[in-house]
């Protein structure tokens, strides 16, 4: 078995290596010797030499036009790239989200950087809260406090003047908590007003980036794709390549002549 086997592999690399040759050197079926024979080993090492000549100015050529070419793919991917980075920016500080919690939970209220969480009302018997009832841009907001003999209050108004209260049982809360507690919201209010306006100032400068961004890569493309394709016009008119081809051309009427057939370009 492996004897037929190897056989095989050895008949089969030869047909290969014939086909091979053939197509290399093309003839008349009656005409093989012009192929194989060493006889005409002078003509085919001629027609070989101008194939490999032909095909190594063609093939720097290819390479640096891909360059070229590269080069413009490269200004598209750098420019879609930057403007992906600018428009997150944008995204992040128009919806900065939450943001992170600034401090821990006082009674019903948690502040976070961006926004004044109420918390539900806990169900009775339980201490931890139901969930979100309600969240409150900072920005917007004006906190006051108030005290009662058996509570504490803060007094939250909304942007269009509505008002909500936040109450804290003095059972479980200290003034001086409640108190620090508002001091913290307030401070943090001004920290967002601060925040949007540093955002707005920003999001038109990146607006102002975008524009530039395109305008710039598109010039940057159109003199990429002016460049490749002076380019190509100059390898076209390459003192090498027109030698190699005229020489090519040449080989081939002289195989033709002998064979009756003319060779492919690959």
């Amino acid at each position: 078995m492996n004897a037929v086997l190897i056989v095989l592999v050895v008949l089969g690399f030869g047909a290969f290596w014939a086909l091979r040759r053939l197509r290399l050197y093309p003839c008349r079926a009656s005409e093989w010797r012009y192929a194989f024979a060493a006889a005409h080993r002078d003509q085919r090492e001629a027609l070989h030499g101008a194939r490999v000549n032909r095909q190594a100015v063609e093939g720097e050529q290819r390479r640096h036009l891909a360059r070229a070419r590269e080069h413009v793919e490269e200004i598209e991917q750098r420019g879609r790239q930057r403007a992906r980075t600018l428009k997150a920016e944008r995204r992040r500080l128009l919806r900065p989200g939450w943001g992170a919690a600034v401090g821990p939970r006082v009674g019903q209220l948690r502040l976070h950087e961006h926004v004044l969480v109420f918390m539900k009302e806990a169900p009775e018997g339980e201490e931890a809260p139901a969930g979100i009832d309600e969240t409150l841009p900072l920005a917007d907001l004006a906190i006051g406090f108030s005290d009662a003999r058996e509570h504490l209050f803060l007094h939250i108004t909304r942007q269009d003047g509505t008002h909500r209260t936040a109450t804290f049982p003095r059972a479980d809360h200290r003034e001086t908590a409640v108190r620090h507690f508002r001091d913290r919201i307030h401070n943090q209010v001004l920290a967002e007003r601060a925040f949007r306006e540093s955002a707005r100032e920003r999001t038109a400068e990146i607006d102002a980036e975008l524009q530039q961004l395109e305008s710039d890569t598109a010039a940057q493309r159109e003199q990429a794709h002016l460049e490749a394709t002076a380019l190509g016009e100059t390898q076209r008119a390459d003192p090498r390549l027109l030698r190699a081809l005229a020489d090519w051309e040449a080989q081939c009427d002289v195989w033709q002549k002998l064979t009756g057939r003319r060779p492919g370009t690959s």
